[in-house]
């Protein structure tokens, strides 16, 4: 009866996997839609262009943050923007930084 019980962790561990890989998929195509809008322009010289990118990178990655990924070395992307100043749970910064974007790029995802 061992191998039943076995069986049966392999397939709920099976059914996280897959809906964390369902997660990450729409993640990866937010950025890659993200990624695309920012090639339409040639080149990215105004500083404060290059700091809503940066900020809106760290937007990604604090989204990815709470989908369970982390980042291979430094700090997290939400100890980075705590030290900007943004203050709140992972969720509500978020959620500042999603307002943020609509108002620089004109659309809401």
């Amino acid at each position: 009866m061992k191998w039943v019980r076995h069986i049966a962790q392999i397939t709920e561990r099976w059914k996280a996997f897959k809906q964390l890989r369902g997660k990450l998929e729409r993640a990866f195509l937010c950025a890659v839609a993200l990624y695309r809008k920012a090639l339409i322009m040639s080149a990215i010289t105004n500083p404060d262009h290059i700091a809503q990118m940066r900020i809106l990178t760290l937007r990604q990655a604090l989204r990815l943050e709470m989908l369970g990924m982390k980042r291979r070395g430094g700090q997290s992307a939400y100890a980075i923007l705590k030290a900007e100043g943004y203050k709140g749970t992972r969720q509500e910064i978020f959620d500042q930084l999603s307002e943020l974007r609509t108002q620089w790029l004109g659309e809401s995802v």
